[in-house]
């Protein structure tokens, strides 16, 4: 069967790029112990401009979906 070539928009390339960032640094910043969750999204939200903490967690959950889902296959 003939693999099929996964098509994206130059958009969401972007998108999944920073997603990716955003997630790597989130892990980096939770690892010191004692690290208080809300002011590393709050840091997280102004480095990348966004208005809601809704944000950050709707794109650590994307990530780590698709991490997941990987895994699995």
């Amino acid at each position: 069967m003939e693999k099929v070539k996964l098509l994206k928009t130059p958009g969401l390339l972007r998108r999944e790029e920073r997603d990716s960032k955003i997630f790597n640094r989130y892990q980096r910043l939770m690892s010191v112990k004692g690290q208080s969750k809300g002011q590393v999204v709050r840091a997280l939200m102004r480095q990348y401009g966004f208005d809601s903490p809704t944000t950050i967690y709707n794109i650590l959950r994307r990530v780590e979906e698709k991490m997941n889902s990987h895994e699995q296959n």
